[in-house]
C-alpha cells in the first residue's frame, strides 16, 4: 500500500546540504549530474567527500534500474524475512517508476527498506508538513531539529496540542499499573514507573495521533505499536536499556529469535511524547551519544539529556540504516526529583520495521544465527497442546477479555452478551473480564486443560 504524504521539501535541497561528517550505515545519497541525464554522484553513507559516479546505462524498466543500482552499490543480497531496500525522494516519497528515477535530481537509498530522516549534524533542521499537524507559528509545519547524530535523535516541538496531552493523561490515568520488568534470570530490573496501554479504538484522539506519528516518521501507521502511556512519580526512573532486541543476549531462546524474525523485525524508531513539563529531573538521557563508551553506572543521568516539555516529542532511531541494532541508542529515564511534587507523564510510540503484531517466523537455520554465534538445537522444543479456556458472557452488556501479563493487561477479545469465546493459552495463564459498567473482574487462572468460565455479576463484586 502506497503511503501518500503532503511534504514540504527543503526547496529540493541539494544533496550536498544533507551530507554529514559521519558515515551512516545503510545509506547512499544520489545527486544527478547536470547535463548528463541518468548519471549520478553517489555518496556512500551520506558522507562528505569525493563521490563515486554512477553512469547512465540503457534500461527499459524500473526493475532493471533497481537491479543495476543494487549491483553498482554492491548491496548485499536480501536474507530470508528481510525487507527489500528502499529508494526515496527527500522526505520519504518512494521512487516507483523508471521515469521518476531518471528525472530525479536526488535520491536516497535506505537498505532498511524505510525512509529515515538524515541527522546530518547537531542543530540541523528539517521541515515537514501535513494537515494533521497542529498549526502554530510555522503554519502547520513541524521542525525536526537534530540533537545527536550518534544515535540519530531529533526534537520536534509542538507535535501535541496542550489539550491533547491532557486528554491522553485522562484516558490512561485510571488504568495505570506498575511497569514490571524481569530479566532472563527472573530478577527484577531497574524500572519503577507506571504504565497503561491505549489501543486506537479506545478514543478517536488515540487513532488520530497514531496517524500523525506515521506522517512524521514517514512509515505506514500499520507499523506502529499501540500507545504506551507512562507516569513517573518522585524518585522513579528507568535504567539504561535498548528498545531493540539484541539476539545474542538470548543464546538458548528460539522463541525470541523467531518472534523478531531472526533480527529482521524490530523497533526501528521510538517517538517519545512529553505530556507534562516538569522542572526537577525526569530527563531522557542518551549516555552513549557521540560514541561515548558504555556507562559504568546504569542509573547515571549522563550524555545527551532532554528535559520534559509539554507537547514536545523526541524521535530516535534504534536501528542503523542497514537494519542492524544501534548500541549508541542506549537510553534511560532519569530520576524524577526525590522530593518532587510533580509527576512526569509521557508516552511511547514504537515504529516497527514491518506491520506490528506479525506472527513469529518459522523455525529455520537462518544466516543471522551464525552471525550472532547462535545455533538451533537438534530437535525443536516440544510444543505441548495448549489448554483451552472458554468464557460465556452471562451479563446483559458486552465485556472485554484481558490477558494478565504480570502487571500488564492485554486485550484478548470482545465478548457480546450471551456469547461464548474460547482462548488457547498455557497452564497458569491468567485472564480477567472488563466491563464499562462494573470495572475489572477477579482474575481467572488456567489450572486444567479444558475450563469453562461463566462471566457473571459475582465475578465483579470484589471490585465494586
Amino acid at each position: 500500500m502506497r503511503l501518500l504524504f503532503a511534504v514540504l521539501y527543503l526547496s529540493r535541497a541539494a544533496a550536498s546540504s544533507l551530507l554529514s561528517e559521519h558515515f551512516v550505515k545503510g545509506l547512499w545519497i544520489l545527486q544527478a549530474i547536470p547535463g548528463h541525464a541518468g548519471d549520478f554522484k553517489v555518496y556512500p553513507g551520506g558522507q562528505k567527500g569525493k563521490p563515486k559516479r554512477l553512469r547512465h546505462a540503457l534500461v527499459t524498466s524500473f526493475k532493471q534500474f533497481r537491479a543495476r543500482l543494487a549491483k553498482a552499490l554492491k548491496l548485499p543480497p536480501r536474507e530470508p524475512l528481510q525487507n527489500d531496500w528502499g529508494l526515496y525522494f527527500y522526505g520519504g516519497v518512494p521512487v516507483e517508476s523508471l521515469e521518476d528515477a531518471v528525472n530525479a535530481t536526488q535520491m536516497f537509498v535506505w537498505e532498511i527498506g524505510h525512509w529515515m530522516w538524515p541527522a546530518v549534524r547537531v542543530g540541523f533542521e528539517q521541515r515537514v508538513s501535513h494537515p494533521s499537524f497542529p498549526a502554530g507559528e510555522d503554519g502547520g509545519d513541524l521542525v525536526l531539529r537534530t540533537l545527536a547524530v550518534r544515535p540519530a535523535v531529533f526534537e520536534i516541538r509542538g507535535f501535541l496540542r496542550p489539550e491533547e496531552c491532557e486528554r491522553i493523561i485522562s484516558l490512561a490515568d485510571s488504568e495505570m499499573v506498575a511497569s514490571g520488568l524481569v530479566g532472563n534470570d527472573g530478577a527484577a530490573l531497574g524500572r519503577t514507573s507506571s504504565q497503561a496501554w491505549l489501543y486506537n479504538h479506545r478514543d478517536p484522539l488515540v487513532a488520530q495521533l497514531d496517524e500523525r506519528t506515521a506522517q512524521l516518521v514517514k512509515v505506514p501507521a500499520l507499523n506502529n505499536e499501540r500507545l504506551q502511556v507512562l507516569r513517573y512519580r518522585a524518585d522513579e526512573f528507568y535504567s539504561t536499556h535498548f528498545d531493540w532486541v539484541e539476539m545474542s543476549m538470548y543464546p538458548d531462546n528460539e522463541k525470541v529469535w523467531r518472534k523478531c524474525h531472526y533480527g529482521h523485525y524490530d523497533r526501528m524508531a521510538t517517538v517519545f511524547w512529553y505530556l507534562r513539563t516538569i522542572e526537577d529531573g525526569g530527563q531522557t538521557a542518551f549516555p552513549k551519544a557521540g560514541g561515548a563508551p558504555d556507562p559504568e553506572n546504569k542509573l547515571a543521568c549522563s550524555g545527551l539529556q532532554v528535559k520534559p516539555e509539554k507537547g514536545k516529542v523526541i524521535m530516535w532511531y534504534n536501528l542503523h540504516g542497514d537494519g542492524s541494532g544501534d548500541r549508541d541508542a542506549m537510553h534511560l529515564a532519569c530520576h524524577v526529583g526525590k522530593n518532587s511534587t510533580e509527576e512526569k507523564w509521557a508516552a511511547n510510540k514504537w515504529v516497527m520495521t514491518k506491520p506490528s503484531n506479525l506472527a513469529p517466523a518459522g523455525r529455520m537455520d537462518h544466516p543471522a544465527l551464525a552471525r550472532h554465534g547462535l545455533k538451533l538445537s537438534e530437535q525443536a522444543p516440544a510444543e505441548a497442546a495448549q489448554p483451552r479456556l472458554s468464557f460465556v458472557n452471562e451479563l446483559d452488556h458486552p465485556v472485554e477479555i484481558l490477558y494478565v501479563d504480570g502487571t500488564n493487561f492485554l486485550k484478548a477479545t470482545d465478548l457480546a452478551p450471551g456469547k461464548a469465546s474460547t482462548l488457547n493459552a498455557g497452564l497458569g495463564a491468567s485472564f480477567l473480564a472488563q466491563s464499562e459498567r462494573l470495572g475489572r473482574s477477579t482474575v481467572v487462572t488456567i489450572s486444567q486443560p479444558e475450563e469453562v468460565v461463566p462471566i457473571s455479576l459475582g465475578m465483579f463484586r470484589q471490585e465494586l
